[in-house]
């Protein structure tokens, strides 16, 4: 039978996992998590379904979390969850297990991948030895991942950090990156003088919340942090309040922005 794995990605990270997973597994297509929306029910010639997803201020992206609430899967369908992050995932794993897990029969195994930080709103592209570093060790995590998973390996489930205290700590924490509400929904993205209106960060927003027009870009209310927009502009034309002009972009070395574009080119033919 067949494998997929649904991801979520915004510079990279997530996508470079699921990709170097899915050659490893063989047999395994790599779809955007977002292609969900209009169908959500994952077809029964899967044999294992893969989530691949970041952590966005210690939790699942909200359209991410939302999908995860009305998704049905087939009781006979073996899930894994992996998570890409630059610290800790937080309670990015264990919600978005939570909500899978009473939807199929097997235990899910559940999975975390460090990599660089992509939240440029409150810091720059970590140095190229510190990012290298932290490609090399996910290197080897993904291959200890797919013989977990191809082995069916039991992964022992950690206890969860306090509700209360992670949110508080992660909102003091991003609070001092600049991020009021670590809730909001509501994108405070602007483009300069430099945009050529050329139509890549409508199409690469992974949940197209981004319209561009002959004189204008439009941001909605439904901005994920993914940093998608802001980190792929070839113009370097998307800013943000927080976000000095001469601070560093990054997305994960192996990715294109061509990459990104056919991993949310179903998302954007949608919405």
């Amino acid at each position: 039978m067949q494998n997929v794995m649904y991801c979520f990605s915004g510079t990279g990270n997530s996508l470079a996992v699921a990709r170097s997973v899915a050659e490893k597994l063989t047999d395994t297509e790599v779809i955007s998590v977002m292609a969900l929306q209009d169908n959500k029910e994952v077809p029964a010639k899967y044999e294992r379904v893969g989530f691949v997803i970041p952590t966005c201020f210690g939790h699942p992206p909200k359209a991410v979390a939302e999908l995860g609430k009305a998704l049905r899967l087939q009781p006979h369908q073996k899930v894994f969850i992996i998570v890409t992050c630059g610290g800790a995932n937080i309670l990015t794993l264990s919600d978005f297990r939570r909500l899978l897990q009473p939807k199929t029969q097997n235990p899910i195994q559940g999975f975390e991948v460090k990599l660089p930080g992509n939240h440029i709103v409150g810091f720059s592209a970590w140095s190229e030895s510190r990012q290298r570093r932290l490609f090399d060790n996910a290197n080897i995590a993904v291959n200890k991942i797919v013989n977990q998973i191809q082995n069916d390996t039991p992964i022992r489930v950690k206890k969860d950090i306090n509700l209360k205290l992670a949110t508080f700590c992660s909102k003091t924490f991003n609070g001092w990156l600049g991020i009021k509400d670590i809730f909001s929904t509501k994108a405070e993205y602007f483009t300069t003088n430099a945009c050529v209106h050329c139509g890549v960060c409508e199409r690469i927003c992974p949940v197209g919340n981004i319209k561009v027009s002959s004189t204008a870009v439009a941001f909605g209310d439904n901005c994920q942090q993914c940093m998608a927009c802001i980190q792929w502009c070839p113009q370097r034309a998307v800013g943000h309040p927080n976000v000095p002009k001469d601070r560093k972009r990054y997305h994960h070395p192996d990715i294109t922005v061509e990459d990104m574009l056919e991993l949310n080119s179903a998302t954007n033919q949608s919405v």
